[in-house]
Formats: structure tokens, sequence, C-alpha cells
């Protein structure tokens, strides 16, 4: 990440008198101190400065091309290092890609009659039963592990899988429900929910995803 920030620092510092850059270095600017400032930090948060980064990095290759002879080799070698930081961070960033989700739980889950939750909602855009849950008025929870990250929670900082308040209210929303898919180890869910989400009938399963019908 220091690598990648002195990458854009050094780039920005070569456009400083540049006046049609001057909105890209404070979208620049703007983007990577709320990314600095976050308080949690994920891997997908980097899109939010990919675009005005690559901008004037890309400003910076042009006007060290476009520079004196004398200057445009320490230039070029200057910004393909850091052009090479930042793109080993983003490759480094990038997240495992996995198969097509399963269709034939698509198909199961489009069959329910009523609302479908699942403690990611990657899931229901997957199934394409989102769309359908937000026309029926059903609950979705767009972030279900974020709550727990609210400072006014009274108990802020508990590690989910002790947090019993937020067991109940997680377990009450995914039996909310007429069909659930729960499946990520990150929402934290404890021996007992998962004792109970076990226990509720499986309505299809495919490649490890299991929808369930909640019970009472």
């Amino acid at each position: 990440m220091a690598g990648g920030c002195a990458a854009v620092a050094l780039a920005a510092w070569s456009l400083r008198s540049d006046r049609p850059a001057r909105l890209f270095l404070a979208l620049t600017a703007a983007a990577v101190l709320t990314l600095l400032a976050s308080p949690t930090t994920f891997r997908h948060y980097g899109a939010l400065a990919a675009v005005p980064v690559s901008v004037v990095l890309g400003l910076a290759v042009q006007r060290v091309r476009d520079g004196p002879v004398r200057h445009r080799r320490a230039g070029q070698a200057l910004v393909a290092g850091g052009a090479a930081v930042v793109v080993a961070g983003a490759v480094m960033s990038l997240g495992p890609v996995n198969g097509p989700f399963p269709r034939v739980l698509a198909a199961a889950a489009r069959r329910v009659d009523g609302c479908v939750t699942a403690d990611d909602p990657t899931a229901l855009v997957l199934m394409d039963t989102l769309a359908r849950d937000l026309a029926r008025g059903c609950r979705v929870w767009v972030d279900v592990s974020g709550l727990t990250y609210d400072p006014a929670r009274p108990t802020h900082g508990t590690p989910r899988r002790q947090d019993r308040p937020w067991q109940h209210e997680v377990l009450e929303y995914l039996a909310s429900g007429a069909a659930t898919l729960v499946h990520r180890d990150a929402t934290g869910l404890d021996a007992a929910s998962r004792e109970t989400v076990a226990g509720w009938p499986v309505l299809a399963q495919a490649d490890g995803y299991r929808l369930r019908a909640p019970g009472p």
C-alpha cells in the first residue's frame, strides 16, 4: 500500500502545474484519503479510487512522453516503476474467481412462493430473486454482517460468534423468508446458530450450496 501511495503521489506531483488535471488530482486525493481514513478495509474498497488514479497515472505518462528528451528516460522509468507497483497491488488484491452459480438453486429459488433471504445479497442477485423480493416488500439486508460495525450497538466490538443479540437478529432475518441460502463463513454464525440452520429442510443443493426452508 505504501508503494502504491508513493507512486500515485509522484504522478500527482508531476501534474501539479497542469490546470486541466486538477479535477482528477482532487478526485484522487479525496478517494485515497477516504480509503486511508476508513476504519475498516476490504479488497473491493479500492474500486473507489481506481478511475481517478488510472487517469492521473495516464496523464503522468503523457507528460513524460511529451517532456524534454533529456528528462524522458528518467521520467519513463519512474512512471513505469510506479505503475508496476500499483498494478502489482491491484493483482494481489483480487479475490479468487469462483465458478458459475448453480442453476438448480436459482431455478428452485424462483419457484418459491414468498421471500428468499441470504447471508450474502450477491446470492439473491445470482438467483434472480432480489428484484422480486424488493417488489414484494420483503426484508433485504444488503450488508448482513455490516450491522455489527455500527458504533451505536451496545455489543459493538464483540466478535460476531460471541454476540448473542447479533445471533438472534441474523437468524430472525434469515428465517423471515420462505427460503434462505446461508453459505458465508464470514457471516459469523456460532455453533448454535449453525445447528439451527442445519435443521431447516433442504429444498435444493448443488456445489456445496443449500437452499433451505426455515422452520418456525
